[in-house]
């Protein structure tokens, strides 16, 4: 759980970058686990960013994407994480402390949680507020795993193409 609490923090940190340049190379999809999901349009990995020796790389096994283009005065962008990683102690804990446990250390407040299942799968999802930014974060136990799903955007009125791009990329990959 102490990768996952520094890839929360690694993800708001990159979220206050402007990214302005990009590559020519286009990733199109985000494998992770035995789960994949197309990249939205209008979004790229930021392994793609030009200037991305400047700026946090995500963690080991996780993949980032953002939007393209800066989608707020502020050049705070959305970001969408995706990591699959062992279960470990999260398998029994309830979803409340799993979420809190992940955004406590941001200075988040957590807003809502919920459990269900997807499939076979327990599903935890939760919701969170910091100063300028919200998150939606999912966490499907699949076997001996975790899919890891977290969605920061500004809390500018919850910036529609953050929270577009997020529930899309979200069903996509959950249907996979």
């Amino acid at each position: 759980m102490t990768e996952l609490r520094r890839v929360t923090f690694a993800l708001l940190v990159f979220g206050g970058c402007s990214l302005k340049r990009w590559n020519d190379q286009r990733i199109k999809t985000v494998d992770v686990g035995p789960f994949e999901a197309a990249i939205p349009a209008g979004w790229r990995d930021v392994r793609e960013y030009v200037d991305s020796q400047t700026h946090p790389k995500p963690p080991a096994g996780a993949h980032v994407i953002t939007p393209e283009e800066a989608e707020t005065s502020s050049g705070f962008q959305s970001t969408i994480m995706t990591m699959w990683i062992p279960t470990g102690n999260a398998a029994g804990m309830r979803c409340a402390e799993i979420g809190d446990m992940m955004m406590r250390p941001q200075s988040a407040t957590l807003a809502t949680t919920t459990e269900t299942t997807l499939g076979a799968d327990r599903l935890c999802t939760w919701t969170s507020v910091m100063q300028n930014a919200a998150t939606t974060s999912w966490f499907r136990f699949h076997g001996d795993h975790v899919l890891y799903v977290q969605c920061t955007h500004a809390d500018e009125g919850l910036s529609r193409v953050g929270e577009v791009g997020c529930a899309r990329f979200w069903r996509s990959l959950a249907s996979s």
